[in-house]
């Protein structure tokens, strides 16, 4: 899916093994940027390819929706956020039950991480990397593709139990997990919607 202020689906979701290589490529080749970057319609675009699938082959493993953008809404502000929200709010539990994952590869040195992390915070399988160089991208996409797309857990949540009714303890900060300041002194030290696999 191209997506500009508008959407293109270049080539329809289909197995790998059909898809023409020497008629795809050409294709490719000729992409170039245009207009500006309507994520919301992206996103929506790119999930209904997906109700082409059988639903009992669509639930045997994960799906994945990847986003290559630099993340610059190039709408008004308020206009950008009503259309985001409205695009994930609405899908959230029609991408779970659908296992439908999302991850965003954020292209450049202006990638706008706050305006991403706002997004995948509540999303199903979830996640976002930034490239800053081709060999970056590169090293993502073939030696590190298997840790964006493969989570090692769901729903993941982190708690420190008391014995007998006193309470002996506060948890002033947590580090490591983006949503975890907001949950601190409450008993629990860490909560994470997805978590993925890296190299160290």
């Amino acid at each position: 899916v191209l997506f500009s202020h508008e959407c293109q689906v270049l080539l329809d979701l289909q197995r790998f093994s059909d898809i023409s290589l020497d008629e795809l490529f050409p294709k490719i080749r000729r992409i170039e940027a245009r207009g500006g970057t309507n994520l919301a319609h992206a996103f929506q675009t790119a999930a209904t390819l997906f109700e082409g699938i059988e639903e009992d082959k669509q639930l045997e493993y994960d799906n994945r929706i990847i986003l290559l953008t630099d993340a610059k809404q190039n709408l008004k502000y308020a206009e950008c956020t009503s259309l985001i929200n409205c695009a994930l709010n609405c899908s959230v539990k029609s991408l779970k039950e659908g296992r439908i994952c999302t991850s965003f590869v954020g292209i450049g040195v202006d990638f706008n991480t706050d305006l991403i992390h706002k997004i995948t915070d509540d999303l199903y399988g979830a996640n976002y990397i930034a490239v800053k160089s081709f060999k970056a991208f590169k090293q993502r996409m073939l030696d590190e593709f298997d840790l964006m797309v493969s989570p090692l857990v769901y729903d993941l949540t982190l708690q420190i139990k008391e014995e007998g009714n006193t309470r002996n303890y506060y948890i002033d900060r947590v580090y490591g997990s983006s949503n975890s300041d907001r949950r601190a002194g409450i008993g629990c030290l860490m909560n994470v919607k997805t978590l993925f696999p890296s190299r160290c």
